[in-house]
Formats: structure tokens, sequence, C-alpha cells
């Protein structure tokens, strides 16, 4: 199976940073669990690697209104993003995915088989979601719709 290449994540890993202001991160600093509303200190130990640690889990889950199976913490945005889409695109499915978007929103569904349509958060709106244009894009042949919060690349978060 070959991997399509996501440019954006290559340019990423190759980029010089000697830069002072990092502007093409697009995930969270770090934070203290606590901050989370996770009641333990800030050292869990690795119980279980391939499914994340086990405390991890337990912690979240309450916190979230899940069961502890119900919790999975992955490495990095994009896995988590894959994983979501690999749990419910079948090839020929069709995607929705907002314009513009981080490149990984668009090139995990076609990875998995999917035709990927697009709806537009315009410039000119300040990237705002339009939600009567969203639910005119999402004809019955529509799966998943995919959208972005913060928005990427604008950093708008949604209204609802």
């Amino acid at each position: 199976m070959n991997l399509p290449n996501i440019a954006y994540l290559r340019w990423f890993r190759e980029l010089d940073r000697s830069f002072r202001y990092d502007l093409t991160l697009s995930g969270m600093p770090e934070i203290a669990l606590a901050e989370l509303g996770v009641p333990t200190d800030d050292h869990l130990p690795h119980d279980n690697l391939m499914w994340g640690s086990s405390t991890l889990q337990a912690l979240l889950a309450p916190v979230y209104g899940l069961s502890e199976e119900n919790v999975l913490p992955v490495n990095g945005t994009t896995f988590g993003i894959f994983l979501a889409c690999a749990a419910v695109i079948e090839p020929g499915d069709t995607v929705l995915v907002e314009e513009p978007a981080y490149e990984p929103l668009l090139g995990i569904p076609r990875f998995l088989g999917a035709r990927v349509t697009r709806f537009r958060r315009p410039v000119e709106n300040d990237f705002a979601l339009d939600f009567d244009a969203l639910r005119d894009a999402c004809g019955p042949e529509v799966k998943l719709v995919v959208l972005g919060d913060p928005h990427n690349p604008s950093g708008i978060r949604l209204d609802m």
C-alpha cells in the first residue's frame, strides 16, 4: 500500500526552526492535566503503550462521561484524524471538507478511498461557518462532514 505524500507535513518536518515565533503549529501547547479537570499529578505511568496509558484512560473517562474503553489517546492530530476517518469511511463514500482546510483533512479521506467534495468558509466572511451553506452542501450521499475547530488556517472558532 502506498501512502500519499502530504506536502504540508513533509515541509513542516524539514522546516528550519530557528525563528522566534512559530506560526506553523496547529496543535496546542502542553498543559497540566489539572487544567483539563483530571485529578492527578502530571506523572502518569506508561503501563500500556499500545492503546495509551490505562491510567490516563481511567482519569479522562469520567471527565468526558465515557467508559475507559472508549478513550484512546493518540500521538498527534493527524493520527487522530486518520483513526476517526478510518472508523467511518469506506471506499466510495463522499466526505465534505471545508475550504480552506488543513491538508491532511483532504488527504486522509482520499487515501481511504473516499470522494472529497468541498464547501467554502470564505475570507470575506472572516472564515465564519455558514450553517445554511453547510446544510445546502450536505446531500444524501455525504457520509462525513469534516470541520476544524479552531479552523486551520484562520484560527476562527466555531460559534454554535
